[in-house]
């Protein structure tokens, strides 16, 4: 059994190799917690949940999009070991949204926060998020939901910092927010599940990536 995600399916992507060694031999590449993205994240779920039941909430362009209202089953989904769940044959496939919306036909729309140095470009969450985000939304008609075809990514970046207080304790951060939709795909995603569980079943593949290179290298050294 083996238990996937929308970043397993990425692992996959980047080198079919690194990806069987992690979950067929329970070998993770070593990484750094990025705490500062993973602070600002909750601090803004924190912020749409105040303002669930408000109006304050806009996309630029879009007027009849809101935040999903269900603040119990929000969270649920926000916790990748109750939310989002799909029990796939022998493998398990779960995900954590950051939050949902739902439009004026009662679709569901992921909304997914990033936080990035500076404002990015056309095409950027098209390009990057498209596996995180379709996943969602395949996960969500797997389990019997409405979707609408296309999710949304808020990019938080710095713009300015200013008004440190006078005991060096605080200071405050604005952000530019931008908004990337993003049109997803869950056939392709349904594809690449099978063929990422279908790599697990054989024997380990070639690697591909600047981390199998560096091995390989290194392993000539030695």
């Amino acid at each position: 059994m083996s238990w996937l995600s929308p970043k397993a399916l990425n692992e996959y992507l980047e080198c079919p190799r690194c990806f069987w060694i992690s979950r067929n031999k329970k070998l993770k590449c070593p990484f750094i917690m990025a705490t500062l993205m993973e602070g600002i994240d909750n601090r803004l779920k924190d912020y749409m949940d105040l303002i669930r039941n408000s109006n304050a909430f806009a996309i630029p362009g879009e007027t009849k999009i809101y935040l999903y209202k269900n603040q119990e089953q929000l969270n649920k989904w926000r916790d990748w070991k109750e939310g989002l769940r799909l029990k796939l044959g022998n493998n398990f496939f779960s995900g954590a949204l950051d939050d949902l919306l739902i439009n004026n036909k009662k679709q569901y729309i992921p909304l997914d926060f990033k936080t990035k140095g500076q404002i990015p470009s056309d095409g950027y969450a098209e390009k990057w998020y498209n596996v995180q985000l379709s996943s969602y939304e395949w996960m969500l008609q797997r389990l019997g939901f409405k979707t609408a075809g296309f999710a949304y990514a808020a990019f938080f970046s710095p713009s300015l910092a200013c008004n440190m207080k006078k005991d060096m304790t605080g200071i405050d951060f604005f952000f530019n927010i931008t908004f990337q939709k993003v049109k997803t795909n869950v056939l392709y995603i349904n594809n690449l599940y099978k063929d990422a569980a279908n790599c697990l079943t054989k024997k380990i593949p070639k690697g591909n990536c600047k981390l199998c290179q560096y091995i390989e290298e290194r392993n000539t050294i030695e």
